[in-house]
């Protein structure tokens, strides 16, 4: 059979379908023809799909066209079971060896292409929801995530996985060093949790497969950079000495305020939020080469949710600028939380009466309403912090 598979990064070269590598390996292990194209934009190449002649196409929600054309469309998220079905054996994505995708096309892609290897799960974060206060009482259907981040609705967060040995992470790296040459890239984005945690290791194997001069792309958690401090240190003297450099970016912060924490089933209070701020800061001191922070957005903020309130906003500039964050990106700052049924969040902000459609919410606090509206008409890409602190008196 001919499968093409799609994927969409409408917003960032770095927007990526994890579960891509997998799908390929199967469908490569069972010798099926594979196409992969990865686009700004699906309208920017539908009239090129009929040459693939596919008789599946795999793509992520993102990518999912509204007009189908006749060809069966399925999503990565559904492809273990529509695969099973197909092939008439039971099947866990996960346990296959993922394909780097060295013969992707990028048909009407304007943006830097990042090549990433997905060694494991991109989370491993599990708290429960039922320990946390904010929850209690709320019903919560069985299959819905009940840990972790209670935004969170990835399902190949609901358990962990990795690739099985070094020996397939030595090859999937080989790939990568010979894709980068072919390609003239100096950049590729490791994901997976369990290998970003023991970082020196992989950069002991780009060492050993004489991989130099490129720049490896990482976004993580802010515990695990106070968990695993000793490994980071250890991994950017390691790539110190190799000519390697370690790009930080996509810090997943969310909010400083006590209450979004809690709210979003978050274990760091605002002193651990800020240790971890730290240690950012003076591994770049330490390692001020090799440690890159500012080719991308370094922290990640959901500022936004229902529940916001003035006092949070307050908190949240203020302790931006005692961490010395003078702009924030237009993007980020007016991030909102995004709901899914699958996820607690939806469940908690339905019990209390602020859902307006199936995902859609509203703000409790209407000043937070005319603030928002009032901070989406400014056209300017970054905001300087004053002055969203201004307009928030203002209201």
């Amino acid at each position: 059979m001919r499968f093409l598979l799609i994927e969409t990064n409408k917003e960032s070269e770095l927007n990526v379908d994890v579960r891509m590598p997998y799908i390929l390996g199967i469908l490569k292990e069972d010798r099926h023809t594979t196409f992969y194209i990865r686009t700004d934009d699906f309208d920017h190449i539908r009239d090129e799909i009929g040459r693939f002649d596919p008789d599946y196409i795999i793509t992520s929600e993102m990518a999912l066209p509204n007009s189908r054309d006749g060809t069966r469309y399925i999503l990565s998220s559904d492809f273990q079971r529509f695969y099973s079905a197909l092939s008439k054996r039971r099947l866990d994505l996960f346990q296959y060896t993922p394909i780097f995708h060295c013969d992707i096309e990028r048909l009407g892609h304007s943006r830097r292409y990042i090549p990433h290897l997905v060694l494991s799960n991109p989370c491993n974060y599990r708290r429960k929801i039922a320990t946390n206060p904010l929850y209690k009482g709320i019903r919560i259907p069985r299959g819905v995530r009940n840990s972790g981040c209670s935004f969170c609705k990835d399902l190949h967060s609901n358990r962990i996985w990795n690739i099985q040995s070094r020996d397939i992470l030595r090859r999937q790296l080989s790939s990568a060093r010979d894709y980068l040459a072919e390609q003239g890239l100096k950049s590729l984005r490791i994901i997976g949790e369990t290998y970003i945690s023991k970082l020196d290791q992989v950069i002991e194997d780009f060492e050993a497969l004489r991989i130099e001069d490129v720049d490896i792309v990482i976004t993580m958690r802010p515990e695990l950079i106070i968990q695993r401090y000793g490994h980071f240190v250890e991994a950017l003297s390691l790539a110190q000495k190799s000519n390697l450099r370690i790009v930080f970016c996509s810090i997943g912060i969310e909010s400083f305020y006590p209450n979004d924490l809690l709210l979003y089933n978050r274990c760091l209070n605002t002193e651990r939020i800020l240790e971890s701020v730290y240690l950012v800061y003076n591994l770049k001191k330490r390692f001020e080469e090799t440690l890159i922070i500012d080719r991308y957005n370094l922290f990640n903020f959901i500022l936004f949710n229902p529940y916001t309130s003035v006092d949070s906003i307050e908190f949240n500039l203020r302790t931006m600028k005692f961490i010395g964050i003078e702009n924030i990106h237009r993007g980020i700052f007016l991030n909102r939380l995004q709901i899914d049924r699958n996820t607690p969040i939806h469940y908690k902000i339905g019990k209390d009466g602020l859902l307006t459609g199936d995902c859609t919410w509203r703000f409790m606090d209407k000043r937070i309403e005319k603030y928002y509206s009032r901070i989406q008409n400014i056209k300017e890409g970054w905001f300087a912090i004053d002055s969203l602190y201004r307009h928030l008196e203002a209201v």
